[in-house]
C-alpha cells in the first residue's frame, strides 16, 4: 500500500474538490432521508418499532446532511462564505 502524500502536497484545490464532493453527497443523503421520513409518515401499515428507529436515524442523518451542505464555513473562499457563527452551527 502506498503511503499518503505529505500534508505539504495537499493543496487548496484538493480541499475544494473534497468540499464539493461532500456537498453533493450530503444533498443526495438529504433527499434519501426525506424519502424515508415521507414513507414513515405516509404509510401507516409499516409503522413498527423497527421502522420507527429507522425514521429517527433518517432524521438524525438529515440534520447532519443539512449541516454538511454548508461546506467548510471556516474557510472564507467556500461557496457559502466563512463565518465563526456558521462554523459553530456546523459543529
Amino acid at each position: 500500500m502506498a503511503d499518503a502524500p505529505p500534508l505539504e502536497e495537499f493543496s487548496w484545490a484538493n480541499a475544494r474538490i473534497i468540499e464539493r464532493i461532500n456537498v453533493c453527497l450530503s444533498f443526495v443523503s438529504l433527499v434519501a432521508c426525506v424519502l424515508v421520513l415521507c414513507a414513515y409518515r405516509g404509510l401507516r401499515e409499516i409503522r413498527s418499532f423497527a421502522f420507527r428507529l429507522v425514521a429517527w436515524m433518517a432524521l438524525s442523518d438529515a440534520l447532519l446532511a443539512a449541516v454538511n451542505l454548508l461546506g467548510d464555513p471556516a474557510n472564507p473562499d467556500t461557496w457559502i462564505g466563512g463565518s465563526p457563527v456558521l462554523c459553530s452551527v456546523q459543529a
